[in-house]
């Protein structure tokens, strides 16, 4: 597969282009600190440290604390199980609401907006 068709892959789950640039070069090349990330990717600082911590917060890539801070990639099959797992949640609160969502709706479009 392509690196152009994973990238896109990750898109459809919600990642940006640069989110799947940094993932995929961490999971490629294993943990990286900020000035390899910069480097490699061409990034500012700047904009390399809000995504970094997005990414860790979404539990996509981890951080280790030692003399300067690496960042590695959680495994790809890890990263999909929890995708996947987070959907079903979304997916079944749907689901259990559907009624109360369309009779709401209904109710709201029966007073025009109002």
């Amino acid at each position: 597969m392509s690196l152009e068709r994973v990238i896109k892959m990750l898109e459809s789950i919600g990642f940006s282009r640069l989110d799947s640039e940094v993932y995929l070069y961490l999971a490629k090349t294993g943990s990286k600190n900020e000035q390899d990330l910069v480097d490699a990717l061409k990034i500012s600082k700047r904009h390399l440290k809000p995504l970094l911590k997005s990414l860790e917060n979404r539990g996509f890539i981890i951080s280790a604390s030692k003399r300067s801070m690496l960042f590695s990639a959680v495994d790809l099959e890890q990263l999909l199980a929890q995708y996947v797992a987070a959907n079903i949640d979304q997916a079944q609160l749907i689901s259990k609401n559907k009624s109360k969502f369309l009779s709401l709706w209904r109710e709201m479009t029966n007073n025009n907006f109002g």
